[in-house]
């Protein structure tokens, strides 16, 4: 698959790595010669020095034929222009990241239509929902619905004071028990594979499991994984990001408060939020977090703008006894540090607008896809298509998977089972697999009725 990436940034970084990593044909395009450097020196791709939004350059890089063309630098018009460019030479599909809220739908001139792009991607938008589904699920490292509800992946932390550590892999799952419960990925340090039946689970490891949707209380509680809902919420930053996210916890009948330094900012804030207090004043500064009482809220939320100011705030907000924090930030070699200092999450509006592109790429038959472990491995939504390598197959019999995937789940019509040797996979089932990023491809063909 021939891809061009249009800016070298945070986002254009994270696609172009996960693309490159699957033996994509990936083109990197930024007119700042030093940010591509620094890609042509950590990954395998192919680098066009220019304006992104140049013809000339785009029809250099192949645009006329390629799958797809992603426009994320860091000017909205610039990436309209690309996409608009892009499909006009003949690529099959185009994304743009889009700050400017005025640009996407809901108004009464449609872009994205008008524009012929395929997806205008707003960062706030994602962040916020991000957050939300954080703040509703705190102790999850990751979480993601597939087959429209009906199957869950959740990521765990093993606490030490989890039933779970130090024990079996078959013990915890049992392979008699038809549950539709599944462990497919461990994490220790560095690095994720598919668990054996004779693995421990050792504390600090990162579990990933594939279940039926109504199965997350059981799996929860096996992993010390439950806990109080959140009642009050805590939001510092004035921005689009943080109006969004009080929006949603509104809508959830949460109490939220919103700490912005910009007093026409508040005004028009409290004008918009019908239930949201809006204080005007520094985030940073103690005096303010101790006047709202930041120390007795269930959650505080850093949308300040500013990787530093956010983190600062943070801090400050845990050391003053908030149970649960969440980070934004730009900068992805920060997300480390966050969780060495004990703040509980770090969300990249960059790495979400990279996860959002890969995608809408599709990639065969996958519909849709989470990433762990810095894209090393995913978890991914395939239709096993009529006339496909897999279709009316049996599992073992008749068909093997590559080596580093496992299938998690198979959903056909409202059942949700664990699929194992002897089960034959039908035309128009739906899958959710594991896969390394090196095999993702390779298993996605085989669902696809050109494999």
């Amino acid at each position: 698959m021939e891809v061009i990436v249009v800016g070298a940034g945070q986002a254009g970084n994270h696609i172009a790595q996960v693309l490159s990593m699957e033996n994509h044909d990936v083109t990197v395009i930024d007119i700042n010669r030093a940010r591509l450097q620094r890609v042509e020196d950590l990954l395998d791709v192919r680098t066009i020095c220019d304006h992104g939004a140049s013809p000339q350059a785009l029809e250099a890089a192949g645009a006329q034929n390629a799958h797809l063309v992603a426009a994320v630098t860091d000017s909205d018009e610039v990436n309209l222009i690309a996409s608009v460019t892009a499909r006009q030479l003949g690529a099959a599909k185009t994304a743009a990241r889009v700050y400017n809220q005025a640009y996407h739908g809901g108004g009464k001139i449609e872009y994205r239509n008008i524009l012929g792009i395929d997806l205008t991607i707003s960062p706030q938008s994602l962040t916020a929902f991000e957050i939300a589904k954080l703040i509703e699920n705190p102790a999850a490292v990751a979480i993601e619905s597939f087959a429209q509800g009906r199957v869950q992946m959740r990521q765990m932390l093993v606490r030490d004071d989890s039933p779970a550590a130090g024990v079996r892999i078959k013990d915890l799952f049992p392979p008699h028990r038809n549950d539709g419960v599944l462990a497919v990925s461990l994490s220790r340090g560095t690095e994720i594979a598919i668990p054996g039946p004779e693995d421990r689970v050792e504390v600090s490891d990162r579990i990933t499991v594939i279940m039926p949707a109504g199965k997350s209380g059981d799996i929860r509680k096996l992993f010390r994984e439950i806990e109080k809902g959140a009642e009050s919420v805590v939001i510092a930053g004035g921005g689009t990001t943080a109006m969004m996210l009080a929006q949603l916890l509104e809508g959830r009948n949460l109490r939220v408060t919103l700490i912005a330094d910009n007093r026409e900012r508040c005004e028009a804030l409290s004008r918009i939020l019908a239930k949201t207090r809006v204080i005007h004043g520094d985030a940073t500064r103690i005096s303010v977090l101790e006047e709202e009482r930041v120390g007795k809220a269930d959650v505080f939320v850093a949308l300040c703008g500013n990787d530093e100011v956010n983190l600062m705030s943070t801090l400050q907000a845990k050391e003053m006894g908030v149970t649960y924090s969440v980070v934004s930030v730009n900068r992805v070699d920060y997300i480390p540090l966050v969780e060495r200092v004990g703040i509980d999450h770090a969300v990249s509006p960059r790495i979400l607008t990279g996860n959002r592109v890969l995608a809408l790429a599709g990639r065969g038959s996958i519909s849709s896809m989470a990433l762990l472990q810095d894209g090393k491995a995913e978890v991914v939504e395939l239709k096993a298509e009529s006339g496909s390598r897999v279709a009316n197959r049996v599992i073992g019999e008749d068909i093997r998977f590559p080596k580093g995937s496992i299938l998690g789940s198979l959903v056909r019509a409202e059942e949700a089972i664990v699929p194992r040797g002897g089960d034959m996979i039908l035309p128009g089932d739906t899958v959710i697999a594991f896969a390394l990023g090196s095999v993702v491809d390779d298993l996605g063909a085989m669902f696809s009725g050109g494999g």
